[in-house]
């Protein structure tokens, strides 16, 4: 079972890889950034979109894990409090 869940993982990684390069190929035109008159960036597009994409994933998992963190702790202490005999 570790050999096809690996398997897949590989292909699943060298299919984003590939997708990830034909995006950034077709996608290669220069793309300004303005806010108000001011030109903050002039990249490529496909580095704005996989950068905006990679950095709002990272903060979603950041947040995500946080909160996840917050509901178990939540939980533990319900569980806590009942067998001690506390209700709210």
């Amino acid at each position: 079972m570790k050999t096809i869940k690996g398997i897949a993982t590989a292909i699943l990684l060298v299919f984003v890889f590939t997708m990830s390069v034909i995006f950034v190929r077709f996608n290669s035109e220069l793309t300004s950034i303005l806010i108000g008159d001011y030109k903050i960036l002039e990249l490529p597009l496909s580095v704005l979109v996989l950068g905006t994409f990679v950095s709002g994933s990272l903060l979603g998992l950041l947040f995500g894990l946080r909160l996840m963190k917050v509901f178990k702790l939540k939980a533990e202490i319900r569980q806590l409090k009942k067998t001690k005999g506390h209700y709210e």
